[in-house]
C-alpha cells in the first residue's frame, strides 16, 4: 500500500467572558428598567442612585 497525505484541521477555540449587562432606563420620577453597559457604568449609576435617595431623604 502506498502512504496517504494526510492534513489535519486545525481548529481554534476560543474562550470569552462574557458578563451580563443590564441598563437603568429613567423616566422622570423613578426607574423604568435597568441596564449595564460596564462594571465601571453600573458602579456609577449606583453611586447615582444612593445620592438621589440621600437627597430625598435630607429634603
Amino acid at each position: 500500500m502506498g502512504k496517504k497525505d494526510v492534513q489535519h484541521a486545525n481548529v481554534t477555540m476560543v474562550v470569552a467572558e462574557i458578563t451580563k449587562t443590564d441598563i437603568v432606563l429613567f423616566n422622570q420620577e423613578k426607574v423604568v428598567g435597568k441596564a449595564y453597559q460596564t462594571k465601571e457604568r453600573k458602579e456609577e449609576v449606583d453611586r447615582v442612585n444612593r445620592r438621589k435617595m440621600l437627597m430625598k431623604l435630607v429634603r
